[in-house]
């Protein structure tokens, strides 16, 4: 169908678009990154041997989590934002 060429046209140029202002970044132990997730698109390669992951979430206003997790601290369980 041409919708679906059209499709994989868009997403070919998306790739290319993102892959031509990609910034590789060489993250060593004891490192940290911090970024802005609604202001950019990002990925990771192969993890070799192990890792720690450590999140945060920052947000101009804590009352819509404090609705979800029904708390009223500065701390949140990920777990109970997750549906499923």
């Amino acid at each position: 169908m041409e919708t679906d060429e059209e499709a994989r046209d868009c997403i070919s140029k998306l790739v290319a678009a993102a892959d031509s202002a990609k910034n590789e970044i060489d993250i060593q132990p004891g490192d940290m990154l911090i970024f802005n997730n609604n202001r950019g698109l990002h990925g990771r390669g192969a993890i070799v041997g192990d890792r720690l992951i450590l999140r945060t979430y920052v947000k101009k206003n804590l009352n819509k989590i404090r609705e979800l997790t029904r708390g009223e601290s500065y701390l949140f369980d990920i777990n109970s934002l997750v549906v499923g």
